[in-house]
């Protein structure tokens, strides 16, 4: 290490290749030895560039020292900076490392570095994604302030050994790539096929630009790909300068009203320099905004109570203060709101959505929503508003088939990093039919179960079509990697497919009687096999997100009724537990648990939950919803 460390903090940073393990197994050591030895030469020359002490190599990452923390902050970015040029230049050999920032105190015995600074450090890492820098609270404050430095705050982590909840923020190195925001999208797969699309999405992104705005309604089936076109789309809004947001409905009955809206709310607040600053943005709608998120009239106490108006009118002036605050933001920055799964949403969400859709053409915004086509049900919310939309030509609809069987080639070709045999993608065509997600699961499958590739991650020169025992279905698919995380990783993914497709993890401990290290094991093991990933919003909580809705049906399929009402049963009790200070936003959430849980759960409980859910939204002005509540709960009076 050379000279000896001076005394007082030392910043150390970790680096860590994502998915090393499945490196070695997908493309053989010998392969994958080549692409991690051009990776380290490149962190090797960004250390030696910075100032930096090489520590300790890890096999797939690095602990490296400075004195400086601005040096480190350098490094990171240059390191990562390094590795996209990298990956640019050599396609199918690509490498993603997560890099973690921490300074503090530490134990120098010889030439390595102990301590809490050190272990926190990799913790820090490991909550990183792919591409991204993790810096702790500490850090980010001795960097100060200048133009070299932006930092996103990405909220509170648990880091596994640690009981309090630390502070993380994201450090910007590349200014053509767009922070990743709210309800982001779980992990990328190879993106092909859709040029048609894509070029309408960008023909339509430059009208927005140049100042009229759009609703598109982009459907298809499960697993289609609707999430990952409007992933790219977010992508090349970022980089032309567009702000992103999104927010999703969810396919559970006790969803807060208008929670797409809610959600991209929240993270405009997490984004805003300050909630001061954000207030002031609101101007006069801050008291209508503050009905649909409480949490800013608690951390703006001046915000005056709504307008006390008729119901009629209540509504209109609600909508008009929502879709006046999304019009400012259009004009000061073209805009961009995804909205997830509309299938799923409730009747005045849709109605909100339709509010927008009559004002949009005059400012730079331009809406997306994602919805299954199968669920254009006559009677739900959706299909009403989408025959409106239709009729008055206020929406652009754009379906999306499956992939063709070049498509699928191009998807497997991309998830090995080589050309597949020509019948290997028969086969995948025939058992998926082109829908990428069923791609995807049936290609992983076949990895884990080690049929498809040699030692040296080439396909296997013996490979035989009819040894492959491909699973009928995708639930089995889901199911064989289920069963590869051990005893104890289905329950606990159970536990949290109740919860819902995003759950949080202080939820998960109220319903699992297991240890927080162990539950964080079998967390962090989900996360490897790519079934959960982790969810930043603008809470303080740690949440994370199944990867696909289908993964969580699958999961759930998996229960006896007998346990999934005791499940349910637990999680309203967890959520009552865990939202006592702010209970009402909840409510809706914590009736349907005590509906789903029938005779495990307490008549008297489940009356008082619909009652509170009927008056909070009638506090939203989402008349039909309580209604739903409030009928419900007259049908148990007597049972109360």
């Amino acid at each position: 290490m050379g000279e000896p460390f001076p005394e007082g903090p030392i910043t150390i940073l970790f680096s860590d290749v994502e998915g090393s393990t499945d490196l070695r197994t997908e493309r053989g050591d010998t392969v994958a030895h080549r692409i991690l030895r051009a990776h380290e030469e490149v962190v090797r020359s960004c250390v030696a560039a910075h100032e930096g002490r090489e520590v300790k190599a890890l096999g797939d990452g690095f602990m490296i020292a400075f004195t400086s923390v601005r040096r480190a902050l350098s490094c990171a970015q240059a390191i990562q900076v390094g590795l996209a040029d990298r990956n640019a230049a050599s396609p199918g050999d690509e490498v993603q490392v997560r890099i973690g920032v921490n300074t503090g105190e530490v134990v120098v015995e010889g030439d390595d570095l102990y301590g809490q600074t050190v272990n926190a450090t990799a913790r820090i890492a490991s909550r990183a994604k792919g591409g991204e820098v993790l810096v702790s609270e500490i850090v980010r404050q001795l960097a100060g302030s200048g133009p070299e430095f932006t930092f996103l705050d990405r909220g509170r982590y648990r880091l596994k050994g640690f009981p309090d909840r630390w502070h993380l923020y994201g450090l910007a190195y590349d200014a053509a790539r767009p922070p990743e925001s709210g309800a982001a999208f779980a992990e990328r797969t190879p993106f092909v096929g859709r040029e048609s699309e894509g070029t309408e999405l960008r023909r339509i992104m430059e009208q927005v630009k140049a100042g009229t705005g759009a609703l598109v309604m982009i459907g298809g089936e499960p697993g289609v790909g609707k999430s990952r076109l409007a992933e790219e789309l977010a992508i090349r809004c970022g980089r032309e300068g567009f702000q992103t947001f999104f927010g999703a409905s969810y396919e559970m009955a006790g969803a807060q009203p208008y929670i797409p809206f809610v959600e991209a709310y929240e993270q405009a607040l997490a984004q805003a320099p300050s909630p001061k600053a954000f207030r002031e943005f609101l101007g006069d709608e801050a008291a209508e905004i503050a009905r649909l998120v409480p949490k800013l009239r608690q951390l703006c106490p001046d915000i005056r109570p709504p307008l006390e108006l008729p119901p009629e009118q209540e509504r209109r002036y609600l909508f008009n203060s929502i879709w006046e605050v999304l019009a400012r933001t259009g004009r000061a920055r073209p805009t961009l709101l995804v909205l997830d799964d509309i299938h799923w949403a409730d009747e005045p969400t849709m109605l909100l959505i339709q509010h927008i859709a009559e004002r949009i053409a005059d400012v730079p915004v331009l809406v997306v929503g994602l919805y299954r086509d199968s669920e254009l049900d006559v009677g739900r919310p959706l299909s009403r508003t989408f025959e409106e939309l239709t009729r008055r030509r206020l929406a652009r609809r754009m379906p999306l088939g499956r992939l063709p069987q070049e498509g699928v080639a191009q998807m497997a070709a991309g998830m090995a990093g080589q050309e597949p045999p020509p019948r290997l993608v028969e086969v995948l065509y025939a058992e998926t039919e082109g829908n990428p997600f069923f791609t995807e699961e049936v290609f992983k499958h076949l990895v884990e179960e080690g049929r498809l590739f040699d030692a040296d991650g080439r396909f296997r020169a013996d490979l035989s079509v009819e040894d492959l025992d491909v699973p009928e279905g995708v639930r089995m698919v889901v199911g064989a990697r289920l069963r590869r995380l051990g005893e104890d990783g289905p329950k606990i993914l159970a536990a949290a497919a109740v919860l819902g497709r995003v759950f949080s993890f202080e939820l998960l401990r109220y319903l699992e009687e297991i240890s927080e290290d162990r539950l964080l094991d079998i967390v962090e093991e989900a996360e490897r096999a790519r079934l959960i990933f982790a969810f930043d919003d603008a809470s303080d909580e740690d949440r994370f997100i199944f990867a696909h809705e289908l993964i969580r049906q699958t999961v759930l399929s998996e229960l006896s009724a007998p346990r999934r009402r005791r499940l349910h049963a637990r999680a309203a009790e967890a959520l009552e537990r865990h939202y006592a200070a702010a209970l009402a936003p909840e409510a809706a959430g914590i009736a349907n648990h005590l509906l789903e849980a029938g005779p495990a759960a307490d008549p008297k409980r489940t009356f008082r939950a619909l009652v509170m859910a009927g008056r909070f939204a009638l506090e939203t002005s989402a008349f039909e919803e309580a209604l739903r509540h409030l009928e419900r709960a007259a049908e148990r009076v007597d049972a109360a």
